[in-house]
């Protein structure tokens, strides 16, 4: 809201949603690129090993390939929120923030998290 209030602008309110995916997206996606998957560290810092799944490289890879799940959540919401912002569909962008853009998408990457790391006994 504060951003609105600040510009006038009634899209203005998605401003920080849209940062937001765009740097948590980002900083996943770069993980991936060092070849530190965020995912991994995440669940070794669970197991009470942050590092201990870098020596695997089957475990690099699975948390690897989990990770870029995450990506994709924030992927979607830019390429769905973006144009929207961008031609003021306001009520379209409020709609789909609140509906399939909020939790729907985040529990389905959850879902499908647990479910691969359930499938390899991790969890």
């Amino acid at each position: 809201a504060y951003f609105a209030s600040r510009s006038g602008e009634a899209k203005d309110y998605f401003l920080p949603s849209i940062l937001k995916n765009l740097g948590y997206g980002s900083v996943i996606l770069l993980s991936i690129v060092f070849k530190h998957p965020i995912v991994g560290y995440i669940i070794g810092g669970l197991k009470g090993d942050l590092q201990g799944w870098r020596k695997d490289a089957g475990l690099l890879k699975f948390y690897t390939l989990i990770t870029w799940w995450w990506v994709g959540l924030f992927a979607v919401r830019l390429i769905v929120q973006v144009p929207l912002f961008l031609s003021n569909q306001v009520q379209l962008l409020g709609t789909l923030n609140a509906t399939v853009l909020g939790f729907p998408i985040y529990l389905a990457v959850v879902w499908v998290t647990y479910r691969a790391l359930k499938s390899r006994g991790i969890y």
